[in-house]
């Protein structure tokens, strides 16, 4: 009783903690991806059981420090999202009980003179990490609607926690040029030759270039973000640099997904500015409308008129995409036929699905690329329908939105536009992870949205922080 007495009388503590705990706990969740060669340290934070125990205390700590909000906020259960929560961990659960195992036939001769078939067992540990696992990942998911958008006060607030990830990005450019200077020669010089750029390796200190490319995308989002609510001239160039900066990079990186994601969030959020303010604006919309036109027109003739750049383009998007595609659309076959009996309604859990996909692609590829299939191959059509509510629930929350403030708005419906385009090949989610690969996403698709409505609703510190 004491120590909930405690907490009731340390609510503006709280409060003013919330923008140091996100940087920390961002900047701890992301070492592993750009501090992975670091000796001793990269180990620690990426291999082994020390990985676990790292993982462990921080979430530990994530949410306790969520319960301390709710407790000093007097925030109450939503419980139609916790039983929803609840009856996804309880199938979860249940799931090593009754998952039909699969056979795995493994050629062993390279002339197939004989084979050996094989189970796939995975063990008490595999379980119990699977359910943890997914037990952490609807914490945050809660954390993130129905906890920490309490304590999101005002404009400052969102401006601190988003600096530190365009802070990050912008050394990692940084980086980039002065350790891998080689790398860009080499681009550079095979722009003459046509390539597929599979042999030039850009990736900054993190542990692959889709990592540097996803985390160049939240560093463009983030920046996006401050742009459009920065009331200084100063932070609205610096964000426009580090934004376009942040998408030339995601480019010479050859990361084709975080390039497409970018592009897809500056065309959606172009069409949805547009189509928003025409009738406001009609002659200086129109005039915008022919001159982004005209110049997407002659991009594309240029492409198709000069070899060199047509060689440049095919190498690059067309050959490597249509290849890409390709392997995807096997793996996405394959985990739909594993999909059968009672997996399809309750999946197979996060660590089988994982190995039943490895196994069946001949042990090539343990990624569904795609962030649906993921869900539905882990969870079954429960979890599905979970994730897809929470999606309408955000989506929503953002509609409302346009009535108090349409900027913001805006800019969060192309976020997740793009992200759903994005989700559609890659293994990412939204809410349902405490990953730091979506952590700009978490916080601003999810919580700010939502901040922002209660807010608004109450006429609090936010909604003024936002409209004066």
């Amino acid at each position: 009783m004491k120590l909930v007495n405690f907490i009731l009388n340390k609510k503006e503590l709280f409060i003013k903690m919330f923008v140091p705990f996100m940087i920390i706990y961002f900047i701890l969740v992301a070492l592993p991806y750009f501090a992975y060669s670091v000796p001793i340290l990269g180990s620690f934070v990426s291999e082994g059981a020390s990985k676990l125990i790292y993982r462990g205390v921080i979430a530990l700590v994530f949410i306790l420090y969520a319960v301390c909000i709710a407790i000093s906020h007097h925030i109450k259960p939503n419980y139609p999202w916790l039983i929803l929560f609840f009856i996804l961990l309880i199938t979860s659960m249940l799931v090593p009980f009754f998952s039909p195992t699969f056979l795995v036939t493994r050629y062993t001769d390279p002339q197939y003179l004989y084979t050996t078939v094989s189970s796939i067992q995975i063990g008490m540990e595999d379980n119990i990490s699977s359910i943890i696992s997914l037990f952490f990942d609807l914490s945050f998911a809660y954390c993130f609607m129905f906890i920490f958008p309490s304590v999101l006060k005002n404009r400052r607030q969102v401006i601190y926690i988003l600096l530190p990830v365009i802070g990050l990005m912008t050394i990692e450019c940084l980086y980039s040029v002065i350790f891998e200077a080689s790398q860009y020669a080499k681009l550079f010089s095979y722009v003459n030759n046509g390539f597929d750029g599979y042999d030039i390796v850009i990736q900054a200190s993190f542990g692959s270039k889709n990592d540097y490319g996803d985390f160049l995308l939240q560093g463009i989002i983030a920046s996006s973000i401050c742009f459009v609510i920065a009331k200084t001239k100063h932070l609205k160039i610096f964000s426009a640099t580090c934004g376009i900066a942040f998408y030339i990079f995601s480019g010479l990186s050859l990361c084709k997904t975080a390039l497409i994601g970018a592009s897809l969030l500056f065309l959606f959020g172009f069409i949805v500015w547009i189509s928003f303010s025409y009738k406001n604006h009609v002659r200086r919309n129109s005039i915008i409308l022919g001159v982004t036109t005209a110049f997407i027109l002659l991009a594309i003739a240029a492409v198709l008129v000069i070899p060199q750049l047509n060689s440049v383009v095919n190498s690059l998007f067309i050959k490597s995409s249509i290849k890409t595609f390709d392997e995807r659309l096997e793996l996405w076959n394959l985990a739909l036929y594993m999909m059968r009996g009672p997996s399809q309604f309750f999946g197979y859990s996060k660590t089988l699905a994982n190995y039943n996909l490895y196994y069946m692609s001949g042990e090539t590829n343990r990624w569904f690329h795609n962030g649906f299939i993921y869900i539905y191959c882990s969870y079954g059509l429960i979890g599905l329908s979970i994730y897809i509510l929470l999606l309408s629930f955000i989506f929503l929350t953002m509609i409302k939105n346009l009535r108090f403030n349409k900027n913001i708005a805006l800019v969060d419906i192309s976020i997740i536009i793009s992200f759903l385009v994005l989700t559609m090949a890659e293994q990412v989610i939204l809410g349902i992870s405490g990953s730091a690969g979506v952590f700009i996403y978490n916080f601003s698709v999810v919580l700010l949205p939502i901040a922002l409505s209660i807010s608004y609703a109450e006429k609090g510190e936010l909604y003024e922080s936002f409209n004066n």
